[in-house]
């Protein structure tokens, strides 16, 4: 009886179109925009190039997922795929891992939100404590506010998607005009990668950028006829999102240069600077400024959001505990909701001894090594469950997915044995927990 009751649960559907492709583009543009010029500065132009293999390993991937999405509409997405092909256990490990890298890379947006709030209040820039009481202000509105309702976060996300954009396409293409050539020297690469050990740290970096190409497939039972709105915004969202990155990269290297832009906080507000030379200096710091910290919020939202809902779709099959599917109102899991944030937190609190671009690159890499743990069970699982993908032929899908693996692969290796080391305890870690549950649900 209580099984049954579980699964009766009714979901309304409130997220048409506009809002799966919002979804998708606020939370792949978030703070890491804004702040991965600075990170990939050491690099030069081979982290354009990291940028080049990234969208083309992203593309496929949302190919991939689109595909899916159009033979089930399942909540949780990823996880929902990858337990129908490999059962529970791979599936618990899936959902796991993006529970994992959700909560982490929440902390990640949090850390970076302050470097260009200090721009509109300088305090942060000093007052370490009152940053930290910032950032958790935030978070714990943006917590409080989806406890109103999944309708309520959909609403704020279509919002700053939309005013995040204005920035981010305004710079870069005013900006080419002052694209300076020399900056694009290969010279500029730290002297102490190789090409390829460079490109492998461009890509874990710049693969951040493009984790959560999946959104929309998680809260699938929330969307408006998921088998069409799904695959269309995950490629509509992708697509947008990789022409805002490649000419936002190319734009700010170019003018700004690697040497300048290293150890740089607010790298779009410093190219703005030079480009828009005509209006004072704050009025521009303060414009780009706001744009970033309205798209570190939206993205922030999105992925608050998401943080609930796989492990709510996990519960639901009885592949977490029941807690994270108790306190559903109006389209949000409460609690689950509540003790993920609680965890942003803490690890937010335990990061404050680093630099801000130590933290931002530091947290990154262990989310992103986690999703891509995550992303790798459905795409193989789309070679198990798609009969006919599409009109493609079966050894074109099957390239696609070979694309896809190997892009995955390489920014795996790009990570780094200590990022391989900590990933592997959240993953090994993770098993006796599966156990726990399924021995509860016999007993």
């Amino acid at each position: 009886m209580k099984k049954t009751a579980r699964h009766s649960l009714k979901i309304p559907r409130q997220l048409g179109l506009f809002t799966a492709t919002c979804l998708i583009v606020g939370n792949l543009i978030g703070m890491g925009v804004f702040i991965l010029p600075s990170a990939l500065a050491s690099l030069g132009v081979i982290g354009l190039f990291g940028w080049g293999i990234t969208t083309v390993g992203a593309l496929s991937l949302a190919l991939i997922f689109a595909f899916l999405a159009q033979h089930m509409s399942a909540e949780g997405g990823i996880y929902a795929y990858s337990r129908a092909a490999f059962g529970d256990y791979v599936g618990f490990q899936v959902a796991w891992n993006y529970w994992i890298a959700s909560w982490t890379g929440n902390t990640a947006f949090v850390i970076s939100i302050p470097a260009y709030l200090s721009i509109l209040w300088p305090e942060l820039n000093d007052n370490h404590n009152l940053s930290l009481c910032v950032s958790l202000g935030i978070l714990w509105a943006i917590v409080g506010m989806q406890c109103l309702g999944i309708k309520q976060a959909a609403i704020f996300q279509n919002i700053s998607t939309v005013l995040k954009l204005i920035p981010l396409i305004l710079i870069p293409v005013v900006g080419i005009f002052y694209i300076k050539a020399e900056h694009f020297s290969f010279s500029h690469i730290d002297p102490s990668l190789s090409v390829s050990k460079a490109l492998a740290e461009a890509s874990i970096l710049t693969i951040w950028a493009f984790i959560g190409i999946e959104s929309a497939t998680i809260p699938a039972q929330s969307i408006k006829n998921p088998k069409k709105t799904i695959p269309r915004a995950t490629v509509i969202g992708t697509l947008l999102t990789a022409v805002v990155y490649i000419l936002g990269a190319v734009a700010i290297l170019g003018v700004v240069g690697p040497e300048a832009l290293q150890g740089t906080k607010a790298p779009y507000a410093v190219a703005a600077g030079q480009i828009f030379t005509q209006f004072p200096v704050r009025w521009i710091e303060m414009f780009v400024a706001c744009g970033a910290v309205i798209s570190g919020i939206g993205c922030l939202n999105g992925w608050v959001l998401l943080q609930a809902q796989m492990p709510f779709a996990a519960s639901k099959d009885g592949l977490f505990p029941k807690f994270f599917e108790r306190g559903f109102y109006k389209g949000t899991p409460i609690y689950g909701l509540i003790f993920s944030s609680i965890l942003v937190s803490i690890l937010l609190l335990m990061s404050q001894s680093k630099s801000l671009i130590h933290q931002y690159v530091f947290v990154v890499k262990i989310s992103t090594l986690c999703m891509l743990v995550a992303y790798i069970y459905p795409t193989v699982s789309s070679l198990i469950l798609l009969k006919n993908p599409s009109k493609l032929s079966f050894f074109g899908y099957l390239s696609l997915v070979i694309v896809g693996m190997s892009y995955i692969l390489w920014a795996m290796f790009g990570a780094g044995a200590e990022i391989v080391c900590y990933n592997a305890l959240f993953f090994f870690g993770s098993t006796p927990l599966y156990y726990w549950i399924q021995k509860r649900k016999k007993s």
